[in-house]
């Protein structure tokens, strides 16, 4: 198979964390990866990101115990996102594994994790390395921003992570909106917080501060009960599709 074809039909990307230069060590579960799925050649072509919008092609040069070396062959740098989706919700063990992985492949920009009353602590660790793998997996070059809020009235308050205040705040409420009327806010430029309730639903406070928040979406996700997990992938799923539609129609 020739280069040209196997970047084509590349099953996934390697994630790489420096692409700065122009060599590259390959190690830990990348060079695994590398040496076991991809079966890569020296003088074969991988593609890498660093999950901060640098895309890079590289080609493999030598294979040692614990390092892959690998040259730079071309490199692009993709802008940041203008328009940037952030789930909130939580969810119990291995579903909210599950979430982080569909979150990433589903193209949000980041989520967060609504802390439990039980004062569990996140699984941070975990959660960034199913992130990593499900950015090569889904050929990204954003990986997710995963961080941890108090809750819901929090998450709202403290605005995007590092960044300005949202955009717009869109609910998962079983009473809300269902048809056109819903999707105003999240199709304009910036951060659009959705927020699912966890397990339990959100506190009394954190429901009665979202039923006053003044601009919020409150979006029906059909007649069925959902998990919370499920309940935030619907979320995130109608958000790409109305950020999708909408930047279709100004293109045209």
């Amino acid at each position: 198979m020739s280069t040209a074809a196997r970047l084509e039909g590349a099953p996934c990307s390697i994630v790489v964390d420096d692409l700065s230069g122009s060599h590259v060590a390959i190690e830990g579960t990348e060079a695994e990866h590398v040496r076991k799925a991809l079966r890569v050649k020296p003088g074969e072509h991988v593609s890498a990101t660093d999950g901060n919008g640098m895309r890079a092609t590289l080609e493999i040069a030598s294979f040692h115990k614990h390092v892959i070396e690998a040259r730079v062959v071309s490199k692009r740098q993709e802008p940041r996102p203008t328009r940037r989706l952030w789930l909130a919700t939580a969810a119990d063990g291995p579903r909210f594994d599950w979430l982080v992985e569909k979150s990433v492949e589903l193209g949000a920009f980041g989520l967060l994790a609504l802390e439990p009353a039980s004062g569990r602590k996140p699984r941070a660790e975990r959660w960034e390395r199913v992130a990593r793998a499900a950015l090569g997996q889904s050929l990204g070059s954003w990986g997710l921003r995963i961080e941890s809020t108090p809750g819901a009235r929090a998450a709202v308050l403290a605005g995007e992570p590092g960044g300005a205040a949202w955009a717009s705040v869109q609910v998962a409420d079983p009473d809300g909106e269902s048809g056109e009327g819903a999707r105003a806010g999240v199709v304009t430029e910036g951060a659009h917080l959705l927020l699912a309730g966890p397990p339990e639903g959100f506190t009394p406070q954190d429901r009665a501060y979202l039923l006053s928040l003044a601009g919020a979406g409150r979006i029906r996700l059909g007649d069925r009960r959902l998990r919370s997990e499920t309940a935030a992938v619907a979320l995130l799923v109608w958000a790409a599709l109305q950020a999708s539609s909408a930047h279709k129609g100004s293109d045209s």
